[in-house]
């Protein structure tokens, strides 16, 4: 029954995808009746958090946010759910919404799921949200080095702290000449 199911999905999913390529007006009909299929699926958890992970790839992929944020509940684990919400924010560019998310993931608890969020975050405000200062602050927080370092040096960078830039590039150089 197992491989029936897996053998069912993967073609329905297969031909969604190829159907949305060919014709993108009726691809949000077409998502709404999987996933309402797949919502209603007689699937072992594992199974179904499966399907749902690689249908959400394929929505976000289309350009189908609102039916891929649908999905979400079937993935079984919080912060794996917060990880893919905030996946599908920022692929789709709805910052605001990734930056909430990432408030969520940083409520975890867990000290590793913490300093993930801060780094994302600090990614999010850098390279799409032109907030350098605000970037700064969470990568010395995420405390990821050398990643974090340079992170801040190009932050300096971009808010025309030239001096300051430079002189985090040496030290970066000279703590991590692996990395330099």
């Amino acid at each position: 029954v197992h491989a029936d199911a897996d053998k069912e999905w993967n073609h329905d999913l297969a031909v969604f995808n190829y159907r949305r390529m060919l014709d993108s007006d009726k691809a949000q009909a077409e998502a709404r009746k999987l996933v309402a299929a797949m919502k209603a699926a007689k699937l072992d958890a594992e199974s179904r958090e499966k399907y749902a992970r690689r249908f959400i790839d394929i929505l976000v992929d289309s350009r189908l946010p609102e039916e891929a944020r649908s999905l979400l509940g079937m993935i079984v684990d919080s912060i794996e759910r917060l990880r893919v919400a905030y996946r599908i924010e920022e692929q789709t560019r709805d910052y605001v919404a990734a930056e909430a998310v990432l408030g969520e993931l940083e409520l975890q608890g867990s000290p590793q799921v913490v300093r993930e969020a801060k780094r994302l975050r600090a990614y999010l405000y850098k390279d799409r949200m032109g907030k350098f200062e605000k970037a700064i602050g969470y990568f010395n927080e995420a405390v990821d080095p050398p990643g974090s370092l340079w992170g801040v040096q190009e932050c300096l960078w971009r808010l025309g702290r030239k001096d300051e830039a430079q002189a985090m590039l040496g030290e970066i150089v000279g703590a991590f000449p692996k990395d330099a």
